[in-house]
């Protein structure tokens, strides 16, 4: 599978059932198409759970371009989402922004600890455990501290 490929599938896994989501917070909402800030939490924690699990796979058979063009469509593939939930007033375009760049440096961040790792041990079964535990521990810790880094934004 090559760098678009990964990258996009992995955004849109994030994207579609949040947008179906929306889309039926939407239709319930009687008094306008205000859907507060729930949505935006929920695409920014899906968002960087699934590059914790991702990139850490993509750090180890990808290299150069093709990595930053995997991670690049894993965070590009919600942005119109993202814009779509600005233009209906769901959010400031400040916290998204701000949001979106809280969300880049997590992918760098899980990026270069699995790079690191893979160059240190490459091949080996203590490089597959130390990735594993990279991916779970980052998964875990975008989701617990959801309230803590999303609080920061405002959102």
């Amino acid at each position: 599978m090559n760098a678009v490929r990964v990258g996009a599938l992995s955004g849109l896994a994030v994207t579609v059932p949040v947008a179906i989501w929306m889309l039926g917070t939407a239709a319930a909402d009687v008094e306008g198409l205000r859907l507060g800030t729930g949505g935006v939490r929920a695409l920014f924690v899906a968002t960087a759970v699934c590059a914790s699990f991702v990139l850490p796979m993509c750090a180890t058979r990808l290299a150069g371009p093709a990595l930053v063009l995997a991670t690049a469509c894993l965070l590009l593939v919600p942005l119109p989402l993202i814009v779509l939930m600005w233009l209906i007033g769901g959010a400031m375009a400040l916290a998204l922004a701000a949001g979106f760049g809280v969300l880049a440096l997590f992918s760098l961040v899980i990026l270069l600890i699995s790079k690191a790792t893979a160059r240190a041990m490459p091949g080996s079964f203590a490089c597959a455990l130390v990735l594993a535990t990279v991916q779970i521990g980052g998964g875990v810790t975008a989701f617990a501290l959801r309230d803590v880094w999303l609080g920061w934004l405002g959102l």
